[in-house]
């Protein structure tokens, strides 16, 4: 969620997304825009990548599906999971491995 410098609250940064536009803190106060932002379908997009093929992975406590914009340039909703997974995957694997080696885990 991003707060704009118009005072308008949208839920991602660019302005194509404008129709995800939870409110206007110019006009309505954050309790009042709040409630909206837990109908979206931004919002329940946890929910459903915690039930996808997600949960199941190794990674997922790091990444959580990865970045919602990635998913939605994906396939134009907000289900989809990061198209960048494979390599996220290897990253996170890189990592661990240089982590194991210097006995940080």
């Amino acid at each position: 969620m991003t707060i704009r410098t118009k005072l308008a609250n949208f839920s991602l940064q660019n302005d194509y997304y404008a129709q995800y536009s939870y409110g206007n803190l110019h006009n309505e106060t954050l309790v009042e825009i709040l409630p909206r932002i837990k109908q979206s379908e931004i919002y329940k997009r946890a929910e459903y990548i915690s039930k996808s093929d997600c949960a199941q992975c190794k990674w997922y406590y790091v990444c959580h599906g990865g970045c919602l914009h990635d998913g939605f340039l994906r396939n134009g909703d907000f289900k989809s999971k990061t198209l960048l997974c494979h390599a996220y995957k290897q990253i996170f694997a890189h990592i661990e491995a240089k982590m194991q080696m210097t006995g940080m885990i």
